[in-house]
């Protein structure tokens, strides 16, 4: 049987090419296990259900041999786990050297040539992750900070992350919370009204009254 697993390691990453190198490869759909979280932990739920599915003599197909972990030792572990104590096939799509499926019967480079190669990718894989992450904090280290200590995009200008709640209410909204602070409106039913939850009101009105914010 054929199994596939696509990954990214944020929700805003797509998983389209990968799932549609997959079914070129021959996956059906149903077959295809998909992750959209940090493999931080290795503790990844649609992973462990394709471990739990596959038996001997199954392939599973992935297009990136660091789709199975997020180091070197990782990498390394899944791919014995998988190959040896599972009794599968693996087959890479951009580094099918180091499939498994057309050289079970080659035992040399099986044992002696597939090891040393495996090393080597696992090894740039982890590195190429290692230079992104420092590319990434460099670029956070350069960024300005506003008034209130967030940070500022450096090709936008504006504040990296999801906006407060109060950024986003409309001047009537605004109002009816400022009637709410004033005692003219009680706080469950602007936040019935507002669909804001009583916590964040109270934020609101904790951060209004302190002239961190204005409505």
């Amino acid at each position: 049987m054929l199994y596939g697993y696509a990954r990214v390691s944020s929700r805003e990453q797509n998983l389209d090419r990968q799932i549609t190198a997959l079914l070129d490869a021959g996956v059906i759909e149903r077959n295809i296990f998909k992750e959209k979280k940090s493999g931080k932990n290795f503790k990844r739920e649609e992973y462990q259900n394709l471990l739990n599915t596959l038996k001997v003599g199954d392939t599973l197909i992935i297009t990136e041999l660091d789709r199975l972990g997020r180091n070197m030792a990782e990498v390394e572990r899944e791919y014995t786990r998988i190959t040896v104590d599972r009794g599968c096939y693996i087959k890479i799509i951009k580094e099918d050297f180091l499939s498994t499926t057309e050289l079970a019967e080659n035992k040399i480079y099986k044992d002696m040539i597939q090891p040393i190669l495996l090393k080597v990718i696992s090894y740039m894989a982890q590195r190429e992750r290692e230079k992104i992450l420092e590319r990434q904090q460099m670029a956070y280290n350069s960024m300005q900070l506003d008034e209130k200590g967030r940070m500022i995009s450096n090709r936008t200008g504006k504040v990296i992350g999801r906006q407060a709640r109060y950024e986003t209410l409309k001047e009537d909204e605004k109002k009816l919370i400022k009637d709410w602070i004033n005692g003219k409106i009680s706080c469950l039913r602007v936040s019935k009204i507002l669909t804001i939850s009583r916590p964040t009101l109270y934020k609101i009105k904790k951060e209004y009254l302190e002239e961190e914010i204005k409505l």
